[in-house]
């Protein structure tokens, strides 16, 4: 990771070809070129002369040891929003869980009283599959019960996905000291009022107040740029469908 001050921005790059397995702690110089679409170099100037560089290769083995979200917990929230269907009798809802240790715990979708518990073999991958009734999101600006929770005795890894013939979603799920408070909802423009971008929220905690600013109109009819107010119990879930586009802008705290 790069940054490059000068007298009025902040930089952030990304460097694609730096490998850490082959670089050591320490300050590089650096030049920077200028290059067309198919990166052949036009030109290449020194960098001192229009700023100051600094490379902070801060790793140890395994991953950087700065600015990481653990992925890894015992404590995971997680819901399924719509996935449209265009082949339903294959529409699953899946949930993959892994451990680097044997392990144990139970999903559970605490507003339905319903739960499962299941067992984790050490660097192995555990599939679980639920109901797609009871999980899926099907409306809009409604508060629904079908927040997942996972919870086990030792530390796992968590994933997710949506899946029928020909399509499928699917995310990597972050444990609960991983949460923040404030998001932005980044989508592509819907094709239709049936394919079109959403946002989905699971409260882990109870009185928990959310303040939603959309970018486009919603299906429940909330204008664009105008926050509305939502309040959730733990387990309790809100999803938002929308007739436009949800871009960077779009924001939930």
């Amino acid at each position: 990771m790069i940054f490059i001050v000068n007298e009025m921005i902040l930089f952030r790059y990304l460097l694609p070809n730096l490998k850490p397995t082959t670089m050591n702690k320490g300050i590089y110089n650096l030049c920077i070129r200028e290059c067309n679409s198919d990166w052949t170099t036009v030109s290449q100037r020194g960098l001192l002369k229009y700023c100051a560089v600094v490379i902070l290769v801060l790793f140890y083995t395994g991953g950087f040891s700065q600015g990481v979200i653990p992925t890894k917990g015992k404590d995971f929230w997680l819901g399924f929003p719509l996935a449209h269907d265009f082949y339903s009798f294959s529409k699953r809802c899946d949930v993959f869980i892994t451990s680097e240790v044997n392990t144990s715990g139970v999903i559970s979708i605490p507003q339905q009283n319903y739960s499962q518990a299941f067992t984790v073999l050490a660097n192995q991958t555990t599939t679980i599959n639920l109901p797609v009734l009871t999980v899926e999101h099907l409306t809009s600006e409604m508060i629904d019960n079908k927040g997942i929770e996972i919870i086990t005795n030792d530390t796992v890894s968590v994933f997710a996905i949506s899946f029928q013939q020909y399509t499928a979603d699917g995310t990597v799920v972050y444990p609960k000291q991983s949460l923040g408070t404030e998001y932005r909802v980044s989508s592509y423009q819907g094709l239709s009022s049936a394919l079109c971008s959403d946002l989905l929220i699971v409260a882990t905690e109870d009185g928990t107040q959310i303040t939603i600013t959309p970018t486009a109109l919603t299906q429940g009819g909330k204008p664009s740029g105008v926050p509305f107010t939502v309040n959730l119990n733990a387990g309790q879930s809100y999803q938002v469908l929308a007739y436009g586009e949800f871009d960077e802008n779009s924001k939930f705290f």
